[in-house]
Parts: C-alpha cells; structure tokens; sequence
C-alpha cells in the first residue's frame, strides 16, 4: 500500500504533500506506529496534522493491524 492511499482511506489525500515534504513514508509510520503510538502521534503533529487528523491516522493504523 502506498502513503498516498493509505491517507485517502483516512480522508487525508489533500496532506500527501506534508509527508512527501518531510520524506516521511508510511514504512515510517508504520514502524512509528509498532514503536509507540505516542512517537507516531508525535511525528504526526510534527507533520502539521491537527489532533483530529492524527486521530484518524492513528485509527487508520489500528484498523489496518487487525
């Protein structure tokens, strides 16, 4: 799966640029996420994702381990 399609399946497709800007993949949220999801929402936030936004990446996550 790709980032940009992993952000679409969060609604997110319009922030593809931020990650592309930062060359944050989504192997880096991934492993962020396997990590902590403190560091992942850390990295979110730095990423200029607002709380909501981070919230539906993050559940994103979840959905997608399971």
């Amino acid at each position: 799966q790709s980032l940009r399609a992993f952000l679409a399946a969060c609604g997110l497709e319009h922030r593809a640029q931020n990650f592309e800007d930062e060359e944050y993949t989504l192997e880096n949220l991934l492993s962020a996420w396997k990590s902590d999801e403190a560091v992942a929402k850390g990295d979110l936030r730095e990423l200029k994702l607002t709380l909501g936004e981070c919230r539906k990446v993050l559940n994103q996550l979840g959905a997608t381990a399971t």
